[in-house]
């Protein structure tokens, strides 16, 4: 009975044995198992960092660049592979980039430059225009109002009124071929001559052939303008007038009608001096107006193309006799701009009103 339960139970020990060892030496594998594994892990993930870290090296300069930072460092461009060559293309694209940013600096600072130029010029230009204020203040035989709205910065339009002497005023209106700084210095030398050959000689006509054998003598860039003077005789309201090659004023009458002033006239000042000018003559009652423009009034455009136009500066003039010059001028300004709507300005406009009170 003892040999038969020892002979079950050694058996059972000894299998119980072989189990232990065998469960020890698969515990003992996982674990060499898995700490081959954390091994290989850690050495792929040194490796993995190692080729990595170029790339995102040149990822962290891109963004720094983006944000206008170009001095961060790059990696080794002695390195091989795609990596490598992305590392010498980001940094050839990096002194691109500092190239072109230290020429953007030097044209904002010429633009910067440029800009002050053109308000002095702007300054100059509008230095050159008569002071109504004091045309106005000087003698209540007479009222005035004027405007000009470059289509640049500075111009080529141009308008005048000055006393030649206490009985005679001279008016005149011009508009310079072009736009710019090089059409706002012909009109500051017309302004000039125009000044200058009044105070010896009052005839419209003796001042448009001065001016135009002048400006042809001394035109290499073939520039001219279209110029229309008038001298007013403020006792007796009688007006002589020239017209080179300019738009015709309307004259607004005491009873509100408005009609273009006839004008045979000569042609475009400056283009030749074998051209002859004459003088013609109106007289202007008391309340009559002479409405002096440029002709970036009546060839305002709007987007679509239609034309502001003679006609509708007409119409619009029509009746406007109870408006002072100063309502007058600023009436077409706002009509101009009603009509143009959002369109730019495409041409510079010059106005001048002159009612004759004859007080």
């Amino acid at each position: 009975m003892m040999l038969c339960c020892l002979g079950t139970i050694i058996p059972f020990l000894v299998v119980c044995r072989i189990v232990e060892r065998s469960e020890r030496f698969w515990l003992w594998n996982a674990l060499l198992v898995a700490a081959g594994l954390a091994l290989l892990f850690l050495i792929c993930l040194l490796i993995a960092r190692k080729i990595l870290k170029p790339l995102y090296t040149l990822i962290r300069n891109s963004r720094l660049a983006l944000a206008g930072k170009l001095e961060g460092p790059l990696p080794e461009s002695n390195m091989k592979g795609e990596i490598g060559d992305l590392a010498r293309d980001f940094e050839k694209l990096r002194h691109a980039l500092k190239s072109c940013d230290r020429r953007l600096g030097k044209a904002e600072e010429a633009k910067k430059r440029i800009e002050g130029e053109l308000k002095v010029a702007f300054d100059i230009q509008h230095s050159l225009l008569p002071k109504l204020e004091r045309v106005n203040s000087g003698d209540d035989r007479i009222e005035l109002a004027g405007k000009l709205q470059p289509a640049m910065r500075v111009g080529g339009d141009l308008y005048n009124a000055f006393f030649v002497d206490r009985s005679h005023l001279c008016v005149c209106m011009g508009d310079v071929s072009g736009k710019g700084i090089s059409a706002a210095l012909f009109m500051g030398v017309v302004q000039t001559l125009v000044r200058s050959v009044a105070r010896y000689n009052a005839s419209p006509a003796a001042i448009l052939d001065h001016v135009n054998k002048d400006r042809s003598a001394n035109n290499e860039s073939c520039m001219f303008v279209t110029l229309f003077c008038a001298v007013i005789n403020m006792r007796t309201g009688t007006m002589a007038y020239c017209n080179g090659g300019h738009n015709p004023p309307l004259v607004i009458r005491r009873d509100g009608q408005a009609d273009f002033l006839s004008c045979h006239g000569g042609a475009l000042v400056g283009m030749s001096p074998d051209i002859i000018y004459k003088d013609e003559y109106m007289v202007l009652r008391p309340g009559d107006t002479l409405f002096l423009y440029t002709d970036g009034v009546t060839e305002a455009f709007q987007k679509s193309g239609a034309m502001y136009s003679e006609t509708r500066l007409k119409n619009f003039l029509q009746n406007k006799n109870s408006l002072n010059c100063e309502g007058i001028v600023e009436g077409v300004w706002k009509d101009v701009e009603t009509f143009v709507g959002d369109a730019p300005q495409s041409d510079d406009i010059a106005m001048l009103s002159v009612r004759y009170l004859g007080k």
